[in-house]
């Protein structure tokens, strides 16, 4: 189900920390965001719940969990429904209306970013932008773009807010505690030519599993960061929109452009078939290798190919990605020391390509059944979620 989050209020999304006192916002909102949003709401109406309940989750005890807790109060409880099924609930990655993460292959011109795309995966990059005079350079870029036709560079609408904390004691400003914090106030919407639309903060994503009379119980949520002084407002609604499909002709069209844009460089196979995929979340892979052993690219190949769970006869032919090494926290958790173990995360936008000498259909057929589930770990928040990549 496709779902509009429209916020009535600026939003702070947690990003990476990079001093003490500046918490800056990123432009995606990850899955395990809005779901912390519906959780809190089940958790405020529930009459049943008790601040001292703790839940064993994967061996691991777990504070302010969701969990049909089979008491009287259930029996009549409105979140009933979805309190037995929340566990099962996919929440995607949810983007600014009418964007689109960047893919890693994609670059703009260096005169002009409003010239659009190309890619190096079909487009001979090397005669720079099609569209200046004499072919100016260009160069690799990331972030947002738009999903329409002529796809261009989009960026959100930032805020800064500086805050002093209070000492609880005396009242009054505590020392040294002076702190800025970086929100989200606007997604622009392009009316025409000449004109946006900042009145505007509109997010949209997708959350599979529950029911539209079960959506409406969260028609007014609070998402994000500092949602105790008045951030991240949200009212929640289905959104109709026919999602574009792709055809398979497209699919046979990148697999001959790929071939022939790559023919000359020594790793193409004839007999092969090629398709690409671009992630739209981050994705979680537990890699098992002794980061102090160097690995050559087929090595690292392999080393990719156990975390993917990938058929035998598909093969990895590119991989063009940023690797984080990534620890967060998990506030659920009982224990005093509320860091998660570290993580490696393959960041959103990553493009990789395959290839195998089965028929393009049934290669095709493959990745559409990976869609629903996606790679990695943490698919049932969006991590690892995917799609079919054209090179454009």
């Amino acid at each position: 189900m496709k779902v509009l989050l429209d916020f009535k209020s600026p939003l702070l999304i947690g990003s990476k920390k990079h001093s003490s006192n500046f918490i800056e916002s990123d432009d995606v909102l990850k899955g395990s965001v809005v779901r912390a949003a519906f959780a809190k709401v089940i958790l405020d109406n529930c009459c049943e719940r008790n601040e001292a309940d703790v839940k064993e989750v994967n061996g691991e005890k777990k504070m302010n969990w969701v969990y049909f807790r089979d008491k009287a109060g259930c029996l009549q409880c409105c979140f009933n429904n979805i309190c037995k099924e929340f566990s099962n609930v996919r929440f995607s990655y949810f983007y600014p209306k009418g964007t689109e993460i960047i893919p890693q292959t994609s670059m703009v011109c260096k005169t002009d970013k409003n010239h659009g795309f190309i890619d190096l995966l079909v487009d001979d990059t090397s005669k720079g932008c099609t569209k200046c005079e004499g072919g100016s350079r260009v160069e690799f870029t990331s972030g947002l773009r738009t999903t329409d036709e002529n796809k261009k560079p989009y960026s959100v609408i930032k805020s800064f807010t500086t805050k002093n904390k209070i000492n609880p004691y005396s009242k009054t400003s505590a020392d040294g505690m002076l702190y800025s914090i970086e929100t989200v106030s606007c997604t622009p919407i392009k009316e025409d030519s000449d004109n946006e639309d900042e009145s505007k903060l509109l997010f949209e994503g997708s959350i599979e599993g529950i029911s539209e009379n079960d959506l409406i119980l969260f028609k007014r949520v609070r998402v994000g960061g500092d949602i105790t002084t008045g951030l991240g407002k949200c009212v929640v609604s289905k959104l109709d929109s026919l999602k574009n499909e792709i055809e398979f002709k497209q699919i046979e069209k990148f697999s001959i452009d790929y071939k022939a844009r790559n023919k000359n460089k020594g790793f193409i196979d004839k007999e092969s078939n090629y398709i690409s995929i671009k992630f739209i979340g981050d994705c979680i892979l537990n890699f098992d290798f002794d980061g102090d052993v160097y690995l050559d690219t087929d090595e690292l190949k392999k080393l990719w190919r156990k975390p993917l769970e990938l058929e035998e006869d598909i093969k990895i032919e590119k991989i063009y990605t940023e690797v984080i090494n990534y620890r967060g926290y998990d506030n659920s958790s009982i224990s005093e020391d509320k860091r998660e173990e570290a993580m490696t995360l393959i960041s959103k936008g990553t493009v990789m390509v395959f290839s195998s000498k089965k028929s393009l259909r049934d290669l095709y057929s493959y990745f559409q059944v990976k869609q629903k589930c996606g790679f990695g770990l943490e698919n049932e928040n969006g991590f690892g979620d995917f799609e079919i990549y054209l090179g454009r």
